[in-house]
This record gives structure tokens, C-alpha cells and sequence, in this order.
């Protein structure tokens, strides 16, 4: 048989298992990436939830003032309380070449509802963190070659069912 190489070309196969065997690592590397993003997605929801449990207890204890104060001066604020902290000097973040970048980092927070700024709601959102940073942990810890494993007998479950074997054990 002929199929495309992991490389790209095509060329000829004597069995399924000279096929596995060139498609394997590759095959591997896919999965090794996909935990990878994985991962990273996790690290950034819990470091957004963080973020917005530390804007919405800034608000609850009064720290950060919403309401008659220009939205610069929110912003500013917010950094000053250690939010979003941008690094270097906060007396001048408006001049910031990166001000906009930072300020579009703020937006999601300014956006949140008044009704959710509320110290109930930070714990639920510091909760969702937490579960984020322990996911994130265990994909980790996951190996490529047992999320393959996994998809393999997926698959295989759900070959017997589409051939008329029954339901999967």
C-alpha cells in the first residue's frame, strides 16, 4: 500500500506496522504539543482568575475606586495595588510606550459586572484558579503515549459498536 510519509512523500507500505512504526513519533510529537498548549491554556485561566479575584477584593475593601474617578486613573490605581503590575514606575503609566497593551489588560476587569464585584464571588473565581493550576499540573504529568493509548481504545470501542459487536465493555 502507499500513503503520504511522515514526511511528506509518498511512499510504500509492507503492513500497518511498517506504517505505525513511521508514523509513530510524529504521531507522538502531536500529542506532546497538545498537552503543551494544553498546559499553557490552563496556566493563563488561572493567572486571569487571579487577577480578577485580586480586582474584585481591591474593589470590595474599597482599594480601587470605580465610580467619579477618570478611567486612567482606575487604571493606574489598579496597577498601584499590585494588579496587573506592569513593572517599573506607575507615576508614569499613561506615557508608557506599552500603555495601551496594559490598558487593554485592565479592560476585562473595568468590563466585569458591579453585581459580581463581591467577596463571595472572589472566592468562587479563586476556586476556578486553583482548578485551573491543579489541571494544569496533571496534564503535565500526563505522557503522550498514554493520551495515544486513550484514543486508541476510543476508537476501538467505537469500531465494535459501528460493527454491530455490541456496546464497548
Amino acid at each position: 500500500m502507499h500513503l503520504i510519509a511522515a514526511g511528506g512523500m509518498i511512499q510504500h507500505y509492507d503492513s500497518p506496522e511498517s506504517i505505525m512504526r513511521d508514523h509513530a513519533q510524529t504521531r507522538l510529537d502531536l500529542y506532546r504539543s497538545r498537552l503543551e498548549i494544553a498546559g499553557a491554556s490552563l496556566d493563563a485561566e488561572a493567572d486571569r482568575c487571579t487577577q480578577e479575584a485580586a480586582f474584585v477584593d481591591a474593589v470590595s475593601t474599597g482599594k480601587v475606586q470605580l465610580t467619579g474617578v477618570p478611567t486612567d486613573t482606575v487604571v493606574q490605581r489598579i496597577y498601584e495595588v499590585g494588579i496587573g503590575t506592569p513593572g517599573g514606575n506607575s507615576d508614569s503609566l499613561s506615557a508608557r510606550p506599552d500603555y495601551a497593551e496594559l490598558r487593554r489588560k485592565v479592560d476585562s476587569l473595568l468590563r466585569m459586572p458591579l453585581s459580581s464585584l463581591t467577596s463571595e464571588n472572589s472566592t468562587k473565581i479563586r476556586e476556578r484558579a486553583a482548578l485551573a493550576t491543579t489541571t494544569a499540573t496533571i496534564v503535565r504529568k500526563i505522557k503522550p503515549e498514554l493520551l495515544w493509548e486513550a484514543e486508541l481504545m476510543d476508537a476501538r470501542a467505537g469500531l465494535q459498536v459501528w460493527c454491530g459487536q455490541g456496546r464497548p465493555e
